[in-house]
């Protein structure tokens, strides 16, 4: 009998226990523990978002427009925020966050025309859609190019030119939710011709 037979066995166990976790095994682990640390970030700022959208439903029904504005705006930043926690296969939560985006640019949208009626805001929203949807499915693939021109596109049509809400988000896309920096006047003057050009110079 050997009197190490017993600790050597023992170490061996050990040993093939740490071969068996592998770093595919731990890479696997930390994407499932990432994975759902997102689908809770995610839920938290879809119920801040919910909330403020909330609140600008309320101030709308109150006819205060600059109060409905503003909460309709800070919903979309907690759903700018939402974007970077989709991971493959969330198709569903994707589609809840397109649909509150789209709804909050269509409210503000309908504000900011001075016409609130519900006629008015269903006719928007059947006309935004298309383009928003477009412009969020390129952005959750990382194509933000084909998403800055989903969004100038619907700015081409006269009833969106110069609506505040869409040109709000395509200065999210191209800044990543940051907004536009301090910039001299013609600096800003050349974003313009560059955004709202036909697109040639960046179709690929």
């Amino acid at each position: 009998y050997d009197p190490l037979y017993k600790p050597l066995v023992t170490i061996g166990l050990h040993l093939y226990c740490i071969w068996k976790v592998t770093p595919a095994r731990l890479k696997n682990l930390a994407n499932n523990l990432g994975y759902k640390d997102d689908k809770h970030k995610f839920k938290n700022y879809m119920i801040l978002a919910k909330e403020k959208k909330e609140a600008g439903n309320k101030a709308f029904a109150a006819k205060n427009s600059e109060a409905a504005i503003s909460t309709y705006k800070e919903a979309t930043k907690y759903l700018d925020m939402v974007c970077h926690y989709f991971t493959p296969g969330d198709d569903t939560m994707k589609q809840e966050e397109t649909k509150l985006q789209i709804i909050c640019y269509a409210n503000c949208s309908v504000i900011v025309r001075g016409n609130a009626s519900p006629e008015s805001a269903e006719k928007l929203l059947k006309m935004l859609k298309p383009y928003v949807c477009l412009s969020q499915a390129h952005q959750a693939l990382g194509k933000f190019s084909e998403a800055e021109e989903a969004i100038a596109r619907a700015l081409h049509l006269q009833q969106m030119e110069s609506d505040k809400g869409l040109v709000d988000h395509l200065i999210s896309i191209q800044m990543c939710g940051k907004g536009l920096p301090e910039v001299h006047p013609e600096n800003f003057k050349d974003w313009m011709k560059y955004t709202f050009s036909d697109g040639s110079a960046r179709a690929e």
